[in-house]
């Protein structure tokens, strides 16, 4: 992802991205610094302010975003 994808990206709207060959979650973002912090997978609810070690910072341009898929339901009654 280059800087001017990372500034037109809507906040927020980056959930998984593909870092060094593997799929990460993205739990934070630094918009002064162009940063994403990652995670190797979602957490649980348990995770806290104590487990931020865990969270690994990097650069906007070393990531490629995994784009979200609108999965469309058929209607009902479409296949009767």
């Amino acid at each position: 992802m280059n800087i001017v994808e990372f500034d037109n990206a809507p906040m927020g709207s980056i959930r998984y991205v593909m870092h060094e060959g593997e799929k990460k979650f993205v739990i934070s973002q630094n918009n002064i610094e162009r940063l994403f912090g990652l995670l190797p997978e979602r957490p649980d609810d348990s995770f806290s302010d104590a487990d931020a070690w865990q969270i690994e910072w990097v650069r906007c341009e070393s990531i490629t975003p995994i784009k979200s898929e609108v999965v469309q339901f058929p209607s009902p009654g479409q296949f009767d």
